[in-house]
């Protein structure tokens, strides 16, 4: 019997469009029947699609891992040498940061992996897919690293290749515990791997108490000493609250985690497949670096990290750009895969977060052009970025602004950087300043900075006032805290707010209604009468300012910080002044030394961390000038090869005598 077709061609034509949908029908077939077949053919072609973006991904991803080997040695050189002792810096933490966009973290993982390179020299292959497997990237890499030995290094870099990266964490961890990845971690140098799961914990927060949540990470910050991390924060609340007279007694339901969906984006301009070729050109024009990798002065390693760095920094923002498009069209859930970051770690053995940030950053740059330009051309690095999205928020900003905002960035270091972002921020969730915000001037930076015992636990209080304002009972939209944790201590935390929120209803309930508010009470207990009051149920906002306000009270307290009185400590908020250093415990510094006339006037003294004062300015790799704090002058690095700060703002002193002592 002899098929017949038909065809038939229906046209919508509308002011803006023509549109003409071809159908083919079957003889004895419905016409339902063949649009289900259409729905295939479209469906089909989506997949088709879905593997195309997929290729180009996975061959960007595997020429990043090029260059992995070659970064690691380079590391691994960095961290032997101390160079950035060199360059006037006092931690690995600080350089990093500031010369190189990246965490200290970062670079001693790479430098982790060429230890375990070097141990096992069988792994460089699976790490560069030279075995004939797919490559791995440093993640997996590194935890093959601290659990193998020579004898069980092809089943874990089997294991490695089939599980996703928590997978393969929970596997080392179990092996470590059971003692077998004594000798492989005794080999890796006794590196300790962080291979607890992690979370976003996420809650609705005004901006008033994320405002005061910065306050009390900074008064932490400077009880601990240094630039510590928010996971030892959190610690040390739920320390606090186990410590206190009502420790937590509530069984909070274990978080579940989940995937987020991948949001409905549109395509990122300037940043789409074009990007993904420049990057590729990039990476196989660094064969002079790969070859002479971690060898040379100390400035040709320098040279090769800055080099490595950029180039992976490049591949990383056209990875990002190409996700998103794959998010968009819907590629990545034809995949199987719920979100960019999932994709990049289960696909890809790329860092999770890394990508996650990269995808919010090029995603915030969209409707920026000057920044993003900035940004794709290396002038600014991702976290100036994220930290400039954060100040600037969302909507329309005049290009004026926004090109000096780009000018700043290029000049300014990220330590400056974080503390505008702090009090712009301030100023705006408390002090209502409603216009977009301008660069802030080295005056007003510096006035911004001044903190005196017991100012801290003012902030706090304030600004948790500023949160029960009249709007206290509208719930919070649109602003959230958001927290990478461990999923343990999320869970802890969570429990820790939970019953914080338990005792602050019950005093809420048995006080008398008509009793009125008295200003000097925390603010915690004002909105908890509050809510209370108009029988609602007391967010969880609350529960997290209550445990701020507790621990602002018991470490910001004057007579516990006698030796902070000093002037010169006051204004530098108990921090270090070098441009670039985040270490917290300082020195006085004469500027003009005692003995040679020098007073005890706070002009003539700087706060110093104690590389700084002897190491730096004391052994030569660190030179200061001015008169006035404001006209401090500063190099780092030694004389003939420093660079030149003023007011953690790169200065150009080219051309010019170095300045003399004034």
């Amino acid at each position: 019997m002899r098929e017949i077709y038909f065809d038939l061609i229906v046209t919508f034509d509308c002011c803006s469009c023509e549109s003409s949908v071809h159908l083919r029908i079957h003889f004895g077939c419905s016409v339902s029947q063949s649009l289900v077949g259409s729905a295939q053919h479209k469906s089909s072609n989506a997949w088709l699609a879905a593997l195309q973006a997929d290729r180009a991904a996975c061959r960007l991803a595997t020429a990043a891992v090029r260059v992995l080997v070659p970064l690691a040695k380079v590391c691994a050189a960095v961290v032997a040498r101390e160079l950035w002792r060199g360059n006037g810096y006092s931690s690995l933490h600080d350089f990093t940061r500031e010369q190189l966009g990246r965490s200290s973290r970062w670079v001693r993982g790479h430098a982790a992996l060429h230890r375990a390179l070097l141990q096992l020299p069988a792994l460089r292959g699976a790490v560069t897919g030279q075995d004939g497997g797919a490559p791995r990237g440093v993640c997996k890499a590194l935890l093959v690293g601290r659990i193998a030995t020579d004898e069980t290094l092809a089943m874990w870099v089997q294991r490695a290749r089939a599980l996703s990266v928590e997978a393969l964490k929970q596997a080392v961890r179990e092996a470590r515990e059971a003692g077998a990845g004594d000798v492989a971690a005794e080999q890796a140098g006794g590196e300790e791997a962080d291979d607890q799961p992690g979370m976003l914990w996420v809650t609705a927060a005004p901006p008033a108490v994320r405002a005061a949540f910065d306050s009390a990470l900074d008064l932490y910050r400077r009880v601990e000493g240094g630039e510590a991390t928010v996971t030892s924060f959190i610690e040390a609340l739920i320390a606090e609250e186990y410590a206190s007279g009502r420790p937590p007694d509530v069984l909070q339901r274990p978080l579940r985690t989940v995937e987020p969906p991948a949001a409905p984006v549109g395509t990122p301009s300037g940043n789409e497949l074009p990007a993904v070729s420049v990057a590729l050109e990039l990476l196989s024009a660094l064969d002079d670096a790969v070859e002479q990798a971690g060898e040379g002065s100390d400035r040709d390693v320098l040279a090769q990290l800055h080099r490595l760095t950029n180039a992976v920094g490049m591949a990383e923002q056209s990875l990002a750009a190409l996700l998103i498009e794959m998010a968009a069209s819907g590629a990545l859930h034809e995949l199987g895969f719920a979100s960019v970051g999932a994709y990049a770690e289960a696909r890809l053995s790329a860092s999770r977060t890394t990508i996650e940030d990269r995808a919010r950053a090029a995603r915030s740059l969209a409707q920026r052009p000057h920044l993003q330009r900035a940004y794709a051309s290396g002038a600014i690095g991702l976290e100036k970025a994220l930290l400039t999205m954060q100040i600037l928020g969302k909507g329309y900003v005049e290009p004026s602004r926004e090109r000096e905002w780009v000018a700043h960035l290029e000049s300014c270091s990220v330590k400056r950087l974080r503390d505008e972002k702090r009090a712009l921020l301030w100023d705006s969730a408390v002090e209502a300043v409603a216009d977009r915000p301008a660069p802030m001037s080295d005056e007003a930076w510096l006035a911004s900075l001044r903190c005196s015992p017991g100012d801290t636990a003012a902030a706090i209080q304030r600004a948790g006032h500023a949160a029960c304002g009249d709007g206290v009972l509208i719930p919070v939209v649109g602003s959230v805290l958001r927290l990478r944790l461990p999923v343990d201590l999320a869970n802890e935390l969570s429990g820790c707010i939970e019953s914080r929120l338990k005792y602050l209803a019950l005093d809420a309930e048995s006080c008398d209604w008509a009793w009125p508010n008295d200003s000097d009470e925390p603010a915690s207990w004002r909105a908890a009468r509050t809510f209370s009051i108009a029988s609602r149920r007391i967010p969880a906002w609350v529960g997290l300012l209550a445990m701020l306000e507790e621990f602002c009270v018991s470490y910001d307290v004057a007579d516990k910080r006698s030796a902070s009185h000093s002037e010169v400590f006051v204004r530098a908020r108990h921090r270090c002044e070098a441009p670039g250093c985040t270490s917290r415990t300082v020195e006085w510094h004469h500027r003009q030394y005692r003995s040679r006339g020098g007073s005890d006037h706070h002009d003539n003294g700087d706060a110093l961390c104690p590389t700084h004062h002897r190491h730096g300015q004391h052994g030569g790799y660190m030179k200061v000038h001015g008169a006035t704090p404001l006209q401090r002058m500063w190099r780092l690095g030694p004389e003939g090869n420093g660079m030149w700060f003023r007011n953690e703002r790169r200065i150009d002193v080219s051309g010019s005598p170095e300045p003399t002592r004034s």
